[in-house]
C-alpha cells in the first residue's frame, strides 16, 4: 500500500514537473511576442513622431506662402494705383502739350 502511494506520488511529481515547464516554454513564448509588440510600438510611435513634425512643417510653410501671397497681392494692388496715376497724369499732360 506504502508503494501504491509512493508510486502515485512519484506519478503526480511528474505529471506537476511537465505542466511547469510547459508553463515556462508558454511564457517565454508570451515574452517573446511582447518583445516583438514592444518593438512595433516603439517603432510606429516614432514613425507617428515624424509624421507629427513634417505636418507641423507644412503647415509653416503653407503659412509663408499665403502671406507671401497676400504680399503680393498688396503689391500688385498698389502698382496698379501707381500705373493708374501714371496714365492720368500722362493723359493730362497730353493735353496740355494738344492745347
Amino acid at each position: 500500500e506504502a508503494r501504491k502511494g509512493e508510486q502515485q506520488a512519484l506519478s503526480r511529481v511528474a505529471e506537476v514537473e511537465a505542466e511547469l515547464e510547459s508553463q515556462r516554454r508558454m511564457a517565454k513564448s508570451v515574452a517573446g511576442q511582447v518583445e516583438v509588440l514592444t518593438s512595433n510600438l516603439q517603432r510606429a510611435q516614432a514613425e507617428c513622431q515624424e509624421a507629427l513634425w513634417k505636418q507641423a512643417a507644412a503647415e509653416k510653410v503653407k503659412s509663408a506662402l499665403e502671406e507671401e501671397a497676400k504680399a503680393r497681392g498688396r503689391s500688385a494692388a498698389v502698382l496698379e494705383d501707381v500705373i493708374g496715376s501714371v496714365k492720368e497724369r500722362s493723359s493730362e499732360l497730353q493735353d496740355l502739350l494738344d492745347a
